[in-house]
């Protein structure tokens, strides 16, 4: 595995359960004292997969992204994705959307007082649809959702 090669050691990575080999990655990280964090898809197997993983207990947090781009049910399935993770895990989880299910995803985790994230990665429109100018745009409005209880 190249984790065993690499020369420079970041803080933690990110290793994504549904994907092929992720408990063996896992592994070399711990191996190598680099922070792991777990991430979670909706609409895979990988819940289940971190459930049933020997490397759970070294994770640093869980990042549960929610695949759904619809804003009519992104909600919902990242309400479904929290679930299937609160039976394997009860740290720190780091939920976020992508695309037009970003800002009503973000709007939840606010609720629900997760950590959460947005950036260009996640999606290329504002709230209200407009183009940001670039990610403090995403920042701010992201902001103003969570430290704004009406805007939730």
């Amino acid at each position: 595995m190249l984790i065993s090669s690499w020369p420079v050691l970041p803080d933690y990575a990110s290793v994504n359960w549904h994907e092929e080999g992720a408990d063996l990655a896992a592994q070399a990280l711990a191996g190598r004292r680099i922070g792991i964090e777990a991430g979670l898809w909706s609409g895979t197997t990988a819940a289940a997969a971190f459930a049933r993983s020997s490397s759970r207990g070294q994770v640093l947090r869980v990042l549960a992204e929610v695949t759904d781009t619809s804003p009519a049910t992104a909600p919902a399935t990242a309400t479904a994705l929290l679930e299937e993770i609160g039976r394997a895990w009860t740290g720190t989880v780091l939920l976020h959307g992508e695309d037009d299910g970003a800002w009503p995803v973000l709007k939840l985790a606010a609720r629900l007082r997760c950590d959460t994230r947005i950036g260009l990665e996640d999606v290329l429109t504002l709230p209200d649809g407009t183009r940001p100018r670039g990610n403090a745009d995403l920042i701010t409005a992201a902001l103003r959702i969570i430290t704004e209880p009406d805007q939730r």
